[in-house]
C-alpha cells in the first residue's frame, strides 16, 4: 500500500504484493530519448483530394508512448514541401492512452470545416499504423463529441480509413 491505499497501475488495476526483485533501484535512468523509432504519418496530398503518407525517423524516450510522438509529429507538418499539414500546429495534447487495441487523446482542436476529414483520418491512420492500434476514440477538453463538424461521427472509436477521397 501507499499511504495506506492499495497500489494501481496507470490503467487503475491493482498491482499485487511486490517484492525485492519487481523493485529497481536506479538512479542513472535518463529522461531524454534514447531510441529511434521509424513512423508512417499521414497528410494531405498537395491537390487536398486524399491522403498520403511521409515516413520519419523520430528520436523518442522509450519510457514515453509512441502514440503521443505520432500525435505530435501530425501536429507539426509534413516535411516534405509536396504535401499539407491537415491539424492546427497550435493544437495541444493533454492526454494519450492506449486501452483494448484504441487509443484515446484530447485534442484542443482539429481544424476548419472543410478539413475535417483530412485531420480526424491524418491521425487515426497514423496511429493505427501501431501493430496493436485498431481504432481511435478522440475526446475533446475530456468528453466524447457526437460528431465533429457534422462531418464524422466521433461518440465511438473511428477506425482507419487509408483510402479515403476529399
Amino acid at each position: 500500500t501507499v499511504d495506506g491505499s492499495e497500489l494501481k497501475t496507470a490503467k487503475g488495476m491493482l498491482m499485487g504484493k511486490l517484492g525485492r526483485e519487481d523493485v529497481i533501484m536506479n538512479g542513472d535512468i535518463s529522461a531524454e530519448p534514447t531510441n529511434y523509432e521509424i513512423l508512417t504519418l499521414y497528410f494531405e496530398n498537395s491537390e487536398g483530394s486524399a491522403l498520403s503518407t511521409e515516413i520519419r525517423e523520430v528520436q523518442v524516450n522509450p519510457n514515453l508512448p509512441v502514440e503521443r510522438y505520432i500525435v505530435e509529429q501530425v501536429i507539426a507538418g509534413p516535411e516534405d514541401k509536396s504535401l499539407r499539414s491537415t491539424v492546427p500546429y497550435d493544437t495541444k495534447i493533454r492526454d494519450i492512452s492506449t486501452a483494448d487495441g484504441s487509443v484515446e487523446f484530447v485534442n484542443k482542436q482539429l481544424g476548419l470545416e472543410k478539413d475535417a476529414l483530412a485531420a480526424v483520418y491524418s491521425i487515426v491512420n497514423s496511429l493505427c499504423e501501431i501493430e496493436d492500434v485498431t481504432k481511435v476514440q478522440f475526446l475533446i477538453e475530456g468528453e466524447k463529441l457526437d460528431s465533429y463538424r457534422n462531418v464524422i461521427d466521433l461518440s465511438k472509436p473511428v477506425e482507419p480509413n487509408y483510402d479515403i477521397q476529399f
